[in-house]
């Protein structure tokens, strides 16, 4: 990571961080970050393990092996068992007695180091407590990281990584309908707006060093799904793709950027390229087919070529790729076929859509089409493969 760094400060005149980490620790961490976007979880846990045994005590190595649990369960939609958070718990203990023995250490830099893994810890224990569903848990958790980042704020070289955090809580505050603004008070402890939070994150997408990748994937979706201006999401998602070439995500999010932004070439380009890489033995781009397929499909479907959008949708689903991605795929395939005049294929695809999982609420937009035929002027409502509502 440090030459593409150097580099794009180099290019805006920003000083590029210096960081004192063990020289093992910052190679291995990088070494499991990347492992982590291409999606090599069993790589990158044994990666963090290492760090975790090398250097025993120190906050880094079970920090980093919590958040990659996340990041795997998040991204696989896998509810949390009692085993797997038991282990989550323990290496997130470890992490924070590490980060508070930092805390109070005597040098101002260990001090700041001790803060930046502390916050990341209780950020990821809050988020692991979303995914059990435990919203107050959840919401105790992040105003404890809240705090810890505002600290870390005036730290250097750490401070441009709280601008992640601090701007992801605040986005999420300034979401709430407003009889839960008091929860967003308690949390962030004040107020902020949307275009505050996104300034936050805009910044760490540029200027952080191990929350930058995180910040710029995060901006595609704010933009792309709940900002609703995804023209705003293609410099983050170009930048995430020039420095995780490698990584399937970083083609899902930047095919999903062109998609939104009504560019349908583009699109299909990113999406050929994506598909061709997962053709590739052994490459994980192949867990990401479906999402690929499904962006092709649509695309064509922009085009007007829902003859070919069919075949495409057909191949995402038959990919197996994570669920949400399947069940889009199987509504988006039914509208294609009610645009070509089948109508019982397209009913046999919508009412197959309502027993799978529906995370993003695909199948459950689908049911008026059980009732009347999709049609052209459906297609800009349906143009997103998640769902904000």
């Amino acid at each position: 990571m440090r030459l593409p760094v150097a580099l794009l400060a180099a290019w805006l005149a920003i000083p590029p961080p210096v960081f004192a980490l063990p020289a093992d620790v910052e190679r291995l961490a990088e070494r499991g970050a990347e492992q982590l976007y291409n999606l090599e979880f069993s790589a990158a846990l044994a990666t963090f393990e290492e760090v975790r045994v090398a250097h025993p005590g120190y906050p880094a190595g079970p920090g980093l092996l919590a958040a990659a649990t996340w990041w795997q369960a998040r991204y696989r939609f896998e509810p949390p068992t009692d085993a797997t958070t038991r282990r989550v718990e323990r290496w997130l203990d470890e992490a924070e007695r590490g980060s508070r023995k930092m805390i109070r250490s005597a040098t101002p830099y260990d001090a700041c180091e001790g803060r930046f893994f502390l916050g990341g810890a209780l950020g990821v224990r809050a988020h692991w407590q979303l995914l059990r569903h435990n919203w107050v848990e959840a919401a105790i958790g992040a105003r404890e990281a809240v705090k810890v980042l505002n600290q870390l704020s005036g730290c250097t070289p750490y401070g441009d990584e709280a601008d992640f955090g601090l701007g992801l809580y605040q986005y999420a505050a300034a979401s709430l309908p407003a009889p839960l603004r008091w929860l967003s008070r308690y949390v962030v402890g004040g107020t902020a707006t949307k275009d505050q939070a996104l300034a936050r994150l805009e910044r760490a997408a540029v200027r952080a060093h191990w929350t930058r990748h995180d910040a710029q994937a995060t901006l595609v979706t704010l933009y792309d799904i709940f900002d609703g201006r995804p023209d705003r999401a293609l410099a983050p998602a170009e930048r995430l793709l020039r420095e995780r070439p490698h990584a399937p995500v970083a083609h899902t999010l930047q095919a999903q950027a062109l998609l939104f932004s009504h560019r349908w070439t583009e699109t299909l380009a990113v999406a050929d390229r994506a598909i061709a890489w997962a053709g590739r033995s052994g490459s994980t781009f192949a867990l990401e087919m479906s999402a690929y397929q499904y962006f092709r499909g649509m695309a064509l479907l922009g085009l007007k070529q829902p003859r070919d959008a069919e075949v495409a949708f057909t191949i995402a689903i038959g990919a197996g790729g994570r669920p949400p991605w399947i069940t889009a795929a199987t509504v988006k395939r039914g509208a294609a076929r009610d645009l070509l005049g089948d109508r019982a294929g397209a009913l046999a695809d919508y009412r197959h859509a309502q027993r799978l999982a529906d995370p993003w609420h695909q199948a459950r937009r689908a049911k008026p089409y059980l009732k009347r035929p999709f049609a052209w002027p459906d297609f800009e409502r349906e143009l997103t493969p998640h769902v904000a509502d």
